[in-house]
């Protein structure tokens, strides 16, 4: 009996002994190699955002019509993009507005000079003022089909390879491409094109004007 006893306690202190190294699992239907999406930031009911630092991709959900972020105090005078995710605005290179938003508040993407893409959605209706000053693409824009107006100044000093307008743009605003770097596709449909619209845009010597100009 007290052999017996003596080859228990012998083997618990052995395996008191031997390192256990238990296998990490990862969340049920998680890539463990995969870091997790970062959370998105609330700034009100509807719009939120995320910034993801390894693909450098902002991610702006506003599904609706988006609130305007020019502060008129000082308007067209200051020099930083003062919406929430204005921290972002030279480091991002990736853009990405999800389905469901109606318009693209003003001064949203002041500033934002280091863009590689820019995904609209479908349901994008407008393009506010300011939206894109001073804004930088590598590469072309196109304008969603269901786009009406784009504001005053959208891309005012901001510079695109080539942006081309959706089918129902009717109206681009006042100064909405001047001292634009770059050249603009114009539709067939386009009713209005306002006061110094295409003003000192280097790129752009010549265009051919549609017949629906009103």
């Amino acid at each position: 009996m007290k052999k017996n006893h003596y080859l228990v306690a012998l083997l618990l202190t052995i395996l008191l002994l031997i390192p256990t190294v238990l296998p990490v699992r990862a969340a049920d239907g998680a890539d463990p190699e995969t870091p997790e999406r970062s959370a998105f930031v609330q700034v009100n009911e509807i719009l939120s955002y995320c910034f993801d630092e390894e693909t450098a991709t902002l991610t702006v959900r506003n599904p609706g019509r988006m609130i305007s972020f020019l502060d008129y105090s000082d308007a067209y005078g200051f020099d930083e993009n003062v919406a929430p995710w204005g921290d972002y605005a030279r480091i991002t290179e990736h853009l990405v507005i999800e389905e469901g938003c109606r318009s693209i508040g003003a001064s949203a993407f002041y500033g934002f000079d280091s863009l590689q893409s820019v995904s609209l959605p479908d349901t994008l209706e407008e393009i506010g003022d300011t939206a894109f000053v001073l804004a930088s693409l590598n590469g072309t824009l196109t304008i969603p089909d269901n786009v009406e107006r784009i504001g005053n100044s959208a891309f005012q000093d901001a510079s695109v390879q080539k942006v081309v307008l959706g089918a129902s743009v009717r109206q681009i605003g006042s100064q909405a491409f001047s001292s634009f770097y770059g050249t603009v596709e114009l539709n067939d449909r386009l009713e209005l094109i306002d006061s110094m619209a295409f003003a000192c845009c280097p790129s752009m010597k010549q265009f051919d004007l549609p017949a629906s100009l009103r």
